[in-house]
């Protein structure tokens, strides 16, 4: 979603996801080293939820009138939660990036 204008556009995206295994069966996940079977687990459901929120910003001049070209640059924050059952955690990403639109 965003809020489309000619100098600035704030956006902001929201994303769910789940992870269910089918025809789960335990698997030795032993470290290297470690002794074999030492460490059996079942593959569990996980899940994550996360928002992007961000700016793109309108690189001037805008040659679009003329030849149909648009360039901007973007910039971002996203914060996903992700969680097994077991343990949660929240991650924090940022990125930029450019776009040219024809």
């Amino acid at each position: 979603m965003g809020f489309e204008n000619r100098y600035v556009v704030p956006f902001f995206a929201a994303r769910l996801l789940a992870s269910i295994p089918v025809h789960a069966h335990a698997v030795d996940v032993t470290r290297a080293g470690g002794q074999i079977g030492g460490h059996v687990e079942t593959p569990q459901t996980t899940g994550a939820f996360g928002t992007t929120h961000g700016l793109r910003v309108v690189i001037p001049p805008s040659f679009e009138p003329k030849i149909g070209v648009r360039g901007s640059v973007l910039f971002a924050v996203g914060l996903t939660h992700l969680w097994d059952g077991i343990e949660s955690v929240m991650v924090v990403g940022f990125g930029s990036g450019g776009e040219v639109a024809f």
